[in-house]
């Protein structure tokens, strides 16, 4: 399933991880926004086009609940993935109750990418 028309949202800092990522969805995604400032998280979801995010460990900043909380009320209607190295007991509790499609870590998605998205798309769809 190509999903073509979709936007995705990366947020992380470019690294080889990001970049095999980035790689791997532009054969799923229509276009791909890499952003590693979260200072203009707003003014993004203000012009709101992006159907998957994909949040990375990559960013340094601390993925807690109030992140996701954010992140959920500026977009609604995304479905949200999170690729992490290393998954500590409260980001793990955090990251359960932001509904995320996937947590897991890079390894692991990018052996799975193809159910993985397809799953985001069609979760997405139901929306």
């Amino acid at each position: 399933m190509r999903a073509k028309t979709e936007n995705v949202l990366v947020f992380g800092k470019r690294n080889n991880k990001v970049e095999e990522l980035e790689h791997i969805m532009a054969e799923y995604f229509y276009s791909i926004c890499l952003v590693s400032d979260l200072t203009d998280m707003a003014q993004l979801a203000a012009n709101d086009h992006f159907n998957v995010i994909i949040v990375t460990d990559s960013l340094g900043y601390k993925l807690n609940k109030d992140f996701f909380y954010e992140l959920r009320v500026l977009f609604p209607q995304a479905r949200v993935l999170c690729l992490v190295d290393h998954i500590t007991q409260e980001m793990e509790m955090a990251m359960r109750s932001a509904r995320l499609v996937f947590l897991g870590s890079y390894e692991h998605f990018c052996k799975q990418y193809q159910d993985i998205v397809q799953s985001a798309v069609k979760s997405n769809c139901l929306n």
